[in-house]
């Protein structure tokens, strides 16, 4: 455009950015925006939350946060977007008290969190083993009628799991299956885990099974945590038979690799 003389004008450079965030390029989003204001066209919300959603796929949490104080500067109102996108940031980095002050800040805002905002905030529960916090949120999401998906399961597991609370693990995953709710690969298997943890075998095996029904493929830790539970239970048999299954998985693996 510059090449043609064509001037840019907001709504391009908006487009420019959310291309950016597409593919995980924050340096990229940042030199966009940094343009702007060069050129003296004012960011909007979608400027800024497009930005701050490159960030998140970057888990670059301190630019996130940057770009929210540049927001209020500017007296530009944050959305639901840019706030779920600043709560993705927090994800993986050791900052989930920092995801959910941003989470309960939307109420001052008169936003209402999604399922994607509470999710991101119980994924950063889970990474910094805050498995109370993370159940306090699922009741949050009672109370405000959000149904969870197959995301807030296995992140609500995993961080009783990984807390070493396995008998609330299998609750809540059994709670979540009454609920009719969605249930994924990383659930399963660390529930399967916990179940092997609390030498409730006959649970692991049942869950295993129940798995091929629903189409979930397990791995290796799906196979070693049902293992496990078995070897606890002093169940041999069990334990032969998974061993087969897995065998007959490899081969087959071995047979699709030698046709390609």
């Amino acid at each position: 455009m510059e090449c043609s003389r064509a001037v840019p004008n907001l709504y391009g450079y908006n487009r420019a950015i959310v291309a950016c965030a597409q593919y995980s390029s924050w340096p990229l989003a940042l030199d966009v925006l940094s343009q702007l204001t060069s050129r003296h066209i004012l960011p909007d919300v979608i400027s800024y939350s497009s930005f701050i959603s490159a960030c998140g796929v970057a888990n670059r949490w301190e630019e996130a946060l940057s770009a929210i104080a540049m927001m209020t500067r500017a007296q530009v109102t944050p959305n639901e977007f840019t706030c779920s996108g600043a709560i993705r940031c927090c994800e993986r980095a050791p900052t989930w008290q920092l995801a959910l002050h941003i989470l309960w800040s939307m109420n001052g805002l008169a936003l209402d969190p999604d399922v994607v905002c509470l999710t991101s905030a119980i994924k950063a529960c889970e990474n910094a083993e805050q498995w109370t916090a993370a159940l306090v949120l699922v009741e949050h999401m009672r109370v405000c009628s959000v149904s969870p998906n197959e995301f807030t399961c296995s992140s609500l597991v995993s961080a009783c799991e990984r807390a070493s609370k396995r008998r609330s693990a299998v609750s809540v995953f059994q709670t979540m299956v009454d609920a009719h709710v969605d249930v994924d690969l990383v659930a399963c298997s660390a529930t399967i885990t916990a179940c092997a943890r609390i030498t409730q075998w006959a649970l692991a095996l049942s869950l295993f099974s129940s798995m091929a029904k629903s189409s979930i493929v397990a791995n290796e830790y799906t196979y070693n945590g049902a293992a496990d539970a078995c070897e606890k239970g002093c169940q041999w048999q069990p334990t032969m038979e998974l061993l087969e299954l897995l065998n007959s998985k490899a081969m087959g693996r071995i047979a699709e690799l030698a046709q390609e």
